[in-house]
């Protein structure tokens, strides 16, 4: 596929998505040259969608240098969510992200990174090209890692000169965990998008998020939806937004 592309879509293909077709690991070096030629000679590449095609470490690297090479590339939306890239998938982006300025908008949710989370975060959120993130469903962690990370993600987004404009964290089941990036929220946080839905957060979060909001002058859009949140919570939320208004 990656050869066809490369010698006849360089030029005028816009949008591909390939999600849910399985990587194919019997001629891993001969299809990863291919992939890397073709993201390095696209011109109006806008949309990547490889989520679930269990992307092998090797061809996720020849997909970044392809993109680290290209000149004409920029605003580039990569979907490289569940694809069980673990930890060789991690180091991979850690050594390349920073060199692929195409890349606009990012989504590694669901792909088992748990244990490098924290070095992760650190190297994507300060890629002056990305604009949005997505870490959903990398969260499985004890409660003393997880409480670092999200301390670490809350640092990230307070820092002025932090780049992300735009941040998923959703289905992750963070229940009281999300109450540390609510309360960065409501200080000098830089986002202008936060996607927390699917979180279990209850009525005790949503009365977090309504503190967060009054305080907030940043924030432009927010999703909040299956959360297990009651009506007293929406009136919490509604009442703040009525007085930050």
């Amino acid at each position: 596929l990656f050869v066809s592309l490369s010698a006849g879509c360089c030029y005028k293909l816009v949008h591909l998505n390939l999600a849910r077709n399985p990587f194919s690991h019997r001629k891993v070096r001969q299809v990863t040259r291919s992939v890397q030629e073709f993201f390095s000679q696209s011109c109006v590449l806008r949309y990547v969608g490889l989520s679930a095609t269990k992307l092998p470490p090797q061809a996720l690297r020849f997909l970044l240098q392809g993109l680290a090479t290209n000149t004409h590339l920029f605003g580039l939306e990569l979907d490289l969510s569940s694809c069980e890239l673990c930890t060789a998938g991690a180091q991979v982006i850690q050594e390349h992200i920073s060199e692929a300025t195409a890349i606009r908008s990012l989504d590694i949710s669901d792909n088992n990174f748990e244990n490098d989370m924290v070095t992760l975060v650190l190297s994507v959120g300060r890629c002056q090209s990305l604009h949005h993130l997505a870490l959903g469903r990398n969260f499985a962690m004890k409660s003393r890692a997880l409480t670092d990370l999200l301390h670490r993600i809350a640092q990230l987004i307070q820092d002025e000169e932090c780049p992300l404009q735009s941040l998923s964290v959703c289905d992750s089941k963070l229940k009281t965990g999300i109450h540390i990036l609510l309360s960065a929220l409501g200080g000098h946080a830089t986002l202008a998008e936060l996607d927390i839905s699917g979180n279990n957060i209850g009525d005790t979060g949503a009365k977090m998020l309504a503190k967060a909001l009054m305080t907030n002058t940043k924030l432009r859009s927010l999703t909040w939806d299956r959360n297990n949140v009651t009506a007293r919570g929406f009136q919490d939320v509604a009442d703040a937004l009525e007085r930050s208004c």
